[in-house]
């Protein structure tokens, strides 16, 4: 099983909505995510460390959480779109 952050859309009042999250692929390729994550750390270098992954998923595919099932899409689709 792996992880990582992604940015996960969802509509709020029929707006795109936009969330960080951890998005956790099982070893059969079932998907589950954590709710909106928070940035804490014992240390600075803690921070920026989790920050650095973080913003690196605005380069991955996000989560679309507006289709059942959710499922990854490419990102560069909802690039400051406020409708889809």
């Amino acid at each position: 099983m792996g992880w990582r952050y992604c940015i996960a859309r969802e509509r709020d009042n029929d707006e795109n909505f936009f969330s960080l999250r951890e998005l956790h692929t099982g070893t059969d390729g079932t998907l589950s995510w954590t709710a909106p994550v928070v940035v804490c750390g014992y240390s600075l270098s803690e921070i920026q460390d989790q920050l650095s992954l973080m913003f690196a998923a605005t380069a991955s595919p996000m989560l679309d959480l507006t289709v059942e099932p959710a499922a990854p899409t490419d990102s560069n689709a909802f690039n400051d779109a406020k409708e889809s």
